[in-house]
């Protein structure tokens, strides 16, 4: 485990480096990516090695296996060698040995530090496990200290590490210390100050990591006594299902946020910047025009899922957050091109054959009940729920998704005056990584969502009018809309 760790750590760690340090290297890898022919023989035995891959992974992970009967040592070896050499391939793919080896040296620096953050991360997981007995136990002490002057009559049991109400208890154990979320804003706290440490005073900046650390940890027992109290007025679904899942991380994205603003604003942590003519106009931050409607979706969608239970009847949350963000810069968006032609709908359709013919292959026919929840909930409660589902699948999400994986990404990869750059003028890299994150967003339809990416990019890059792919990823959402209601494949919602 520390090893998938270590790598997993190193891989993140050293193309976040290589990115925003090392751009000259990068693109110039990029170029030669370009100009270097695609070898037939090359991809056959990619394509080759992936399907004994499959089949061998398809043996080891059999239902015998996973039944506890024992895994043949010889099935192992095998599915590790054809995974090496399938990643092998895949690069050798994309560019030869000899090209991956100059990026490797260009970026040496890069690969070490991660490889130093990265065995830090190792390390410190192993540590501070030690600390989550004693961590676990100030918290269980703490939420005690906020419950009390809340409720009647609070019942622990400080052997079990139990703390409620007679309507609602939980147990704390060493896993809800905290310490995992403290160690992650550790080390985006560390990576943020250096790579803007020109912008930060030193060793000031260095207080923001423990204020920042007993923060969280000060949160994650508010987090535990605002659970029991959600349980004990009644809402057991939400406080299991909902807030638990969902209150550790926007408590962790509220805290990094706050890092962030403090390290550039505040006098005594920020560097002093050049004073600006007072002519100066402001400006719209268009980063924000682009990224806001996306941002609002999904800090929306977080408190939807802690404020619901196994159903999420705060949807319209996730309707309402980005389009606040659409009525503030209402002028930019006005001033954007959302003519289309028929490629957006045609694209929009072809996403949708591809989508439901990638579900058929992998799922089975997703035909699936109306939840119980909503069928069992008063006609206005479910229709208004279906209204702002419809709402938000084909109206809001296309348009803050493609200004934020289309409008923004596709060329913000290739360069920071993003604005500036004629969507005509992409690269394979820019098209495939921002449909290739734009599909990890879709969970486990990451396929599904990758392939309708690289489609509404096309939309896009074809006449660089946005209303094509807005129109394309509607079309989408529209007919996904139709089989969940019209053919009950409530799967895909």
């Amino acid at each position: 485990m520390s090893v998938t760790h270590f790598l997993v750590s190193l891989a993140a760690l050293a193309g976040t480096f290589t990115y925003l340090k090392s751009r000259p290297a990068l693109d110039a890898f990029l170029q030669d990516v370009e100009r270097t022919p695609v070898r037939a023989w090359v991809v056959v035995l990619h394509l080759a090695l992936f399907g004994g891959l499959m089949a061998v992974g398809q043996r080891l992970y059999s239902s015998a296996a996973i039944q506890g009967k024992g895994q043949d040592a010889g099935l192992v070896v095998a599915f590790l060698a054809l995974a090496t050499a399938v990643l092998a391939s895949g690069l050798v793919v994309v560019q030869p040995l000899t090209g991956w080896g100059r990026l490797a040296r260009s970026t040496s620096a890069a690969w070490a530090y991660a490889a130093g953050l990265a065995l830090a991360a190792v390390l410190m997981t192993a540590g501070w496990r030690a600390l989550w007995r004693p961590a676990s136990t100030v918290t269980y002490w703490l939420v005690q200290v906020m419950l009390r002057p809340l409720v009647g009559q609070l019942i622990v049991e400080p052997d079990r590490m139990k703390v409620g109400t007679a309507r609602f208890a939980v147990l704390i154990s060493p896993e809800c210390s905290g310490l995992e979320g403290m160690g992650l804003l550790l080390l985006f706290g560390a990576m943020w100050l250096w790579l803007y440490r020109k912008e930060c005073r030193f060793p000031q900046a260095f207080l923001l990591l423990p204020v920042c650390l007993s923060t969280l940890f000060l949160l994650n027992s508010v987090r535990i006594a605002t659970l029991v109290l959600i349980g004990h007025s009644g809402a057991r679904l939400i406080a299991t299902q909902g807030f638990h899942s969902q209150a550790g991380w926007i408590a962790f994205n509220g805290v990094a946020f706050g890092l962030c603003v403090a390290a550039g604003r505040i006098p005594w942590i920020a560097e002093a910047r050049p004073e600006q003519p007072e002519k100066l106009i402001a400006t719209v931050n268009l980063v924000a025009v682009y990224l806001g409607p996306f941002l609002a979706i999904v800090a929306g969608g977080m408190l939807a899922r802690a404020m619901t239970g196994s159903f999420e009847w705060m949807y319209p949350l996730r309707v309402v957050a980005p389009c606040a963000v659409f009525w503030v810069y209402w002028r930019q968006y006005r001033s954007m091109d959302w003519r289309f032609t028929w490629r957006g709908p045609a694209l929009g359709l072809l996403a949708f054959a591809t989508w439901m013919a990638l579900e058929w292959a992998i799922e089975g026919w997703p035909a699936e009940a109306v939840p119980p929840a909503l069928q069992m909930a008063p006609g206005p409660a479910r229709w208004g729920w279906i209204v702002a589902r419809l709402l938000g699948a084909v109206v809001v999400v296309p348009l803050a998704e493609e200004l934020a994986f289309r409008g923004y990404l596709i060329r913000r990869l290739a360069t920071e005056e993003f604005d500036l750059l004629p969507p005509a003028q992409f690269t394979i890299w820019t098209l495939v990584a921002s449909s290739v994150l734009f599909g990890a967003m879709h969970g486990g339809r990451w396929l599904a969502g990758t392939v309708a990416g690289l489609l509404y990019a096309l939309a896009y890059v074809r006449k660089g009018q946005l209303g094509d792919a807005v129109v394309a990823h509607a079309v989408t959402n529209g007919l996904i809309a139709a089989a969940v209601l019209g053919l009950g494949y409530w799967k895909l919602w």
